[in-house]
């Protein structure tokens, strides 16, 4: 599923878009600004320029970004359609629009799709077909809603979210805010404390659009430099992606040699086995063995036939569990 950027009218979602592809976004439909961006993995640079692969291959995440007015309290049938498809709704907020009070927008926000979350939970209880677990978890919800808790903040089980997955809730997607600042908000480290403080419960990232509009096209170096001077680490697509990986529980392994260097997402704790199934079903269903080194290691050492006449690859079982920075060469028969 896509990440799907909303907000108001030249709020900066657009912007935001063309910040996080590097200005490779492009109209796949007529009215919708599409890109899947990739996370460009500097351990699998690293393994690239090693091995000096023919193709490198990052992982790519989607965005879709919606043109005009896409606020939560305006929501049309398509908007809400959009947002039942979606996996992370990224909310650019136009706090450069000096009038505008951020714990108030967020919370009216918020409080928009609680009240139409309440009128489908309410609208759900009234059929006498619900069986026994179906009417406590909604009960459950209903509870919550009414003390103004949205969905993603209440401890769901699994079989919870099983009864609910196709009653189409909309707070039970993760939200999470992009402040659109200016630069000159920016260099006031006491406004920018007062924002955190102001979100500190909520999953947020500052964006000083125009400066990310500027770093766009420079060196790695150039842009640490640049970024230094407004007290910044990282430019906000590494931060974006990054945070996507935490949210999701996700790690990176890789496979690399003279055809391809390539990354691979995993939900952490996965096996060999479901390492090998991420590649390809056939690798899985013929799994022998799983040959792994760390990313390092093999950059370090320079090729795969000296990592194990150096004994630095190990042997290991489908039931060994991958660890974020991995390269497996997995061996298997069909």
């Amino acid at each position: 599923m896509a990440n799907l950027i909303i907000g108001e009218s030249q709020s900066g979602k657009t912007t935001f878009l063309k910040v996080l592809s590097k200005g490779r976004a492009h109209l796949k439909f007529s009215d919708i600004n599409v890109c899947a961006v990739p996370k460009e993995d500097y351990r699998l640079i690293q393994l690239w320029k090693t091995f000096n692969s023919k193709s490198i291959n990052f992982i790519n995440m989607d965005f879709i970004d919606l043109p005009g007015n896409a606020k939560l309290s305006s929501l049309t049938p398509q908007f809400y359609e959009r947002i039942q498809k979606s996996e992370i709704l990224f909310y650019i907020i136009p706090l450069f629009r000096e009038d505008l009070d951020i714990k108030n927008y967020t919370n009216n926000e918020q409080n928009e799709i609680i009240l139409r979350d309440l009128e489908i939970c309410e609208r759900l209880l009234k059929n006498r077909k619900l069986n026994m677990a179906e009417k406590s978890v909604l009960e459950k919800i209903q509870k919550n809603l009414l003390e103004e808790k949205p969905l993603n903040e209440i401890e769901l089980r699994e079989d919870e979210l099983k009864i609910i997955s196709s009653w189409n809730f909309i707070s039970i997607k993760p939200i999470f805010y992009v402040i659109n600042v200016s630069n000159n908000q920016l260099e006031d480290s006491k406004f920018i404390e007062e924002i955190k403080n102001k979100l500190k419960n909520k999953i947020y990232f500052i964006f000083p659009a125009q400066l990310e509009e500027e770093i766009m096209e420079l060196s790695e170096d150039e842009v640490k430099e640049y970024l230094s001077i407004y007290n910044l680490k990282d430019p906000i697509r590494n931060q974006v992606l990054d945070k996507i990986f935490e949210y999701n529980d996700l790690i990176s392994f890789f496979t690399a040699g003279e055809k391809e260097a390539r990354a691979w997402k995993l939900k952490k704790g996965s096996t060999a086995l479901e390492a090998a199934g991420t590649i390809h079903s056939d690798i899985a269903r013929g799994f022998i063995r799983a040959e792994v080194i760390r990313w390092d290691e093999l950059v370090q050492i320079g090729d795969w036939k000296k990592a194990y006449q150096e004994g630095k690859v190990r042997i290991e079982k489908k039931d060994y569990i991958v660890q974020d920075g991995d390269v497996i060469y997995i061996r298997f028969h069909v």
